[in-house]
């Protein structure tokens, strides 16, 4: 493939392509994002219509988590297909399939509840096509010395579309019609996917437009066969055996755990403890959401300038971040349970989620960093773990909390407090940056480590 009339190409053209990739990923997760957490608004508004009004709160809870039975369900399989094929189709066919099953949702909701919970959990199998498959795409695109960036950019957009949804759709639906939410976002997402499609290629090589300087400047730093290495098998019991593998689960996990809960039941905590409706403070409502994205970005950038210009290692830059962090977290925990105020509950719980943002930009990479030819593979992994708190822990809270009194919230906090003090110990341990014995290629310059139990 020949490069060389690059020299007369546009501005727009000049831009390095994977940074397009990662503006492009970043609005791909907010389309995602938005088609995902549209459907309480959603719901709430169909009920006010007379949809679905008379539905038992026990089905309501059916309805919004079915979501996460789909969406674990097609983690791994993703991974695996993405390595197959690359990860531009699996990426793509994901958000156009969810939000083409978005439109159905306002004709589903009117003929019942099971129509709507199946949409629902097909609606999370396409999207759990997504993160293995940008893992995919970053293994062949993102330099070493700026994965941080490039990935916890593109991964950002996540918590720019919750913001846009959770501040755009009431309005929508108040003032256009509750079955608009539905059709305006997934309208967007349909055109995104045809830029997707145009603009992304799944290797730098197959680009028509890419610079010979940026496609030498990828491969060269990246440094292994992208065409040889699909069709090695994957090394299951290695995977699985690895101790650098479960940190990073583990680390997934204890995330997780503790964003859900916060964040599922942020309003029923200010409501119980202080009698103050989250819901009803508009911007405020999305400051957890802000402190995570801009957190997310402002960390990718500073471990990559770690890397790059003070040479540090980069095993003890996301130890260090993931460590902190979590017990930054776990401390801001404790400290929101006890505020006097709503308002110093709160700061505490935006800076809670503010340190999840550090955390993510170190271990998010990680799978890349230790196996990036099986990374959209160990991507599925520890994102199908990481989903199982998205099941459970609201079902733990409702356990718990019966009364909605302080000492019930208390034990809530207590337990978040306490995974996240263990996942610091269990990544402090056994986390590592360095590529893996299992994931050594032929011709590999780099040196293996081993890294089982």
């Amino acid at each position: 493939m020949s490069h060389d009339y690059y020299d007369d190409q546009s501005c727009i053209q000049r831009i390095p392509k994977r940074f397009i990739l990662s503006v492009l990923g970043f609005l791909g997760f907010a389309n995602l994002y938005a088609l995902r957490v549209n459907f309480s608004t959603g719901l709430r508004a169909a009920e006010d219509d007379g949809v679905l009004s008379d539905t038992p709160s026990t089905t309501q809870g059916y309805m919004l988590s079915s979501f996460f039975v789909g969406y674990i369900l097609t983690q791994i399989p993703g991974g695996w297909l993405s390595r197959r094929v690359g990860g531009k189709w699996p990426f793509g066919v994901g958000i156009a399939g969810a939000a083409l099953l978005a439109t159905l949702t306002p004709a589903t909701m009117r003929m019942g509840a099971r129509p709507t919970i199946f949409i629902r959990v097909l609606m999370g199998m396409f999207e759990g096509l997504n993160y293995p498959a940008m893992h995919e795409l970053w293994s062949h695109w993102a330099p070493p010395m700026e994965r941080s960036k490039l990935v916890c950019l593109s991964y950002s957009g996540a918590y720019f579309g919750t913001i846009v949804a959770n501040m755009f759709s009431g309005y929508i639906a108040a003032h256009v019609g509750w079955t608009y939410i539905f059709f305006a976002y997934s309208g967007v997402a349909l055109v995104w996917t045809g830029v997707w499609f145009f603009m992304v290629y799944d290797r730098p090589r197959q680009h028509p437009t890419i610079s010979e300087t940026e496609l030498n400047e990828i491969e060269v730093a990246i440094g292994y066969s992208c065409d040889a290495s699909k069709h090695k098998p994957v090394p299951w019991g290695a995977v699985l055996t690895s101790a650098p593998v479960w940190a990073i689960i583990v680390a997934h996990f204890v995330q997780n755990w503790g964003f859900y809960t916060l964040l599922t039941e942020l309003p029923f905590y200010f409501e119980n403890r202080y009698h103050w409706r989250v819901q009803q403070a508009g911007v405020v409502a999305s400051l957890p959401y802000m402190a995570m994205m801009v957190m997310l970005v402002a960390s990718g950038l500073a471990i990559d300038w770690l890397r790059d210009e003070k040479r540090a290692n980069t095993t003890i830059l996301r130890k260090t971040a993931v460590c902190s962090a979590f017990t930054g977290v776990a401390l801001l925990y404790i400290s929101a349970v006890y505020s006097e105020s709503h308002g110093a509950s709160l700061t505490c719980v935006v800076g809670a989620v503010g340190l999840c943002g550090i955390s993510a930009a170190a271990f998010i990479v990680n799978h890349i960093d230790i196996a990036p030819q099986y990374a959209g593979v160990l991507m599925g992994i520890s994102n199908t773990v990481a989903t199982i708190p998205g099941i459970i822990s609201p079902i733990v809270v409702g356990e718990i909390v019966k009364t909605g009194s302080f000492e019930e919230w208390q034990t809530v906090f207590y337990i978040a407090a306490v995974i996240y003090v263990f996942g610091a110990i269990v990544y402090g341990t056994f986390a590592s940056s360095d590529l893996q014995d299992w994931a050594y290629e032929d011709g590999d310059d780099t040196e293996p480590v081993a890294g089982a139990f």
